[in-house]
């Protein structure tokens, strides 16, 4: 009966309803402060991530796109509860592995930024770009139009571009996958496969993340079957020389690019 003893008024004790009341009023303050302190934290947790976020971009603009990527993942890491700001540095960071011809990371964190902010046409840009760069230009064909359709007038010459490559789709970029050379040798691409495989198997995949696991996976897949084969793989690189050649001529009968 602390509360009574403490209420009393020349020597009664508060009435039951002033003790409710009291009680009530407690937590109410206690509900304020709780949501005061999530206020606090919040704002320390954006003021975190702006600050690496700005880092970031500071790094990746003196061509120091591996500390850039660092940067962006620890402000990702704070624990920031802001969609937008999560899916501008998840689209930083993926211009970051673009940069670095990691282009599976590059559109894996691409996919994020989208997941995050599906109307975030830097995100759209920077998944084209990784599409493009491992040879998918079908899907890229999509995220280009889809920027045009918003106003991206700065995409015309890609997109014209992607469209003459996808009357005639080129080979997949096998080597572009498994982020290795063309002169790879049989271990060196073995190895690769081994470490991509173990990175970005589907089960390690957020559950709306796994659409996105499984087309990448898919691509390390058939990267492997064909480059681990020495008759197969001889046959791909005379194709992507010859799809090459070919997409030199349409460009050319196009009027250029």
């Amino acid at each position: 009966m602390d509360e009574i003893q403490s209420e009393k008024e020349g020597g009664r004790a508060a009435s039951p309803s002033s003790v409710v009341r009291m009680r009530e009023e407690n937590q109410r303050l206690a509900g304020e402060n709780a949501k005061l302190k999530e206020a606090q934290a919040a704002s320390s947790s954006r003021q975190q991530a702006e600050e690496h976020k700005t880092k970031g971009n500071n790094l990746f603009h003196l061509g120091r796109y591996k500390e850039a990527a660092d940067a962006y993942s620890t402000g990702l890491a704070v624990g920031l509860d802001d969609p937008k700001l999560s899916s501008i540095m998840h689209s930083n960071r993926s211009a970051c592995f673009q940069a670095q011809k990691c282009y599976l990371d590059a559109l894996l964190d691409s996919a994020h930024a989208l997941r995050l902010d599906a109307n975030y046409l830097r995100a759209h840009q920077r998944r084209a770009d990784a599409l493009l760069s491992l040879g998918d230009c079908q899907a890229a064909l999509k995220d280009l139009e889809t920027l045009h359709s918003m106003g991206n007038t700065e995409v015309a010459a890609k997109l014209a571009d992607c469209r003459i490559k996808a009357r005639r789709p080129p080979p997949m970029d096998h080597y572009a996958v498994m982020g290795v050379p063309n002169n790879s040798s049989s271990s060196e691409i073995k190895q690769a496969y081994r470490q991509l495989a173990l990175r970005h198997h589907p089960d390690k995949a957020a559950d709306n993340m796994r659409s996105t696991a499984e087309i990448i996976f898919k691509y390390i897949q058939q990267a492997y079957a064909i480059l681990s084969d020495g008759i197969q793989r001889k046959k791909y690189d005379a194709s992507l020389h010859s799809a090459r050649f070919r997409y030199q001529r349409m460009s050319s009968w196009h009027g250029g690019l």
